[in-house]
């Protein structure tokens, strides 16, 4: 009974932190579109914090299952890599544009839920470099290990969330990124 409420407040409070951003959410918000009283709710999760912390992890553990799929799917490492990093970044930078109160959503993540998003972003480097590893291993000229190339990525993209004006741009920077890694690593 627990874990059925559990993933019902998870599921709700994914709908309310997406539509309102972290700050402007309560707990009586998350409980209102859960279907439960506060009190009930308090049994489940004793904070919003705990309770971001979970829907993160859902959210993050979701995206991760697609993140691989996509690339048992896709032909050919450069589309691989370009679905993976469309998932992980281009996604979540729309919803953000989309809407604007959700946006404090990730400075509050590496706030409250720093294990989680440290553990999540690991996953992404490993599912990256575990792409470029047969690349790496192929050719003579780049002497760094595929997790070096993926985590450099990584970091790079990043950056370029922060610079992007739109999703458009976000895609054209993680394009040239993707062509040059690529190209280095092609004997």
């Amino acid at each position: 009974m627990i874990e059925d409420r559990s993933g019902r407040v998870i599921d709700a409070a994914r709908r309310v932190f997406l539509r309102h951003g972290y700050r402007r959410v309560t707990m009586g918000d998350i409980a209102a579109e859960a279907g439960i009283s506060r009190p009930a709710l308090y049994l489940v999760f004793p904070s919003k914090e705990e309770i971001f912390t979970a829907a993160l992890d859902c959210y993050f553990t979701e995206t991760l299952a697609e993140m691989r799929d996509v690339t048992v799917k896709a032909s050919g490492v450069d589309r691989q890599l370009a679905q993976v990093l469309e998932i992980w970044c281009v996604r979540p930078f729309e919803m953000g544009q989309a809407n604007p109160d959700s946006k404090d959503l990730y400075e509050n993540g590496l706030a409250f839920a720093t294990e989680v998003f440290a553990r999540y972003e690991a996953e992404v480097d490993v599912l990256i470099a575990q792409l470029l590893k047969p690349l790496v291993r192929a050719q003579s000229n780049v002497r760094l290990p595929a997790v070096q190339i993926a985590r450099l990525m990584v970091g790079a993209v990043v950056g370029f969330k922060q610079t992007a004006r739109d999703a458009a741009h976000l895609r054209q920077m993680i394009g040239g990124l993707v062509t040059i890694v690529l190209a280095s690593l092609r004997p």
